[in-house]
């Protein structure tokens, strides 16, 4: 993996269900912690840093889990929405 707080380094977030996914930012520390949350900070808009957990970017660790922001709710109405549909035909 490549120098990841560089100059010019910069992390791209790869959560789907991360409100900022797909973006890239720029990198300005990344924090490792062995008992809690690792986080990366990036260069926000203005003057803002963000903090963004590591897992929801590509420097966290490759998980295999799917990722989407359907929930259980949503399912469960889109299923009543399909019934009723046939039921009126």
């Amino acid at each position: 993996m490549a120098d990841e707080t560089g100059e010019n380094a910069t992390v791209e977030v790869t959560d789907r269900r991360h409100p900022l996914f797909g973006k890239t930012w720029r990198v300005v520390s990344v924090s490792r912690r062995p008992t809690a949350v690792g986080h990366v900070f990036v260069e926000g808009p203005g003057d803002l840093v963000l903090r963004i957990p590591l897992v929801s970017t590509n420097l966290g660790p490759a998980t295999s889990e799917p990722s989407t922001k359907i929930t259980l709710e949503a399912v469960e109405n889109l299923l009543t929405c399909l019934q009723e549909f046939d039921n009126s035909c």
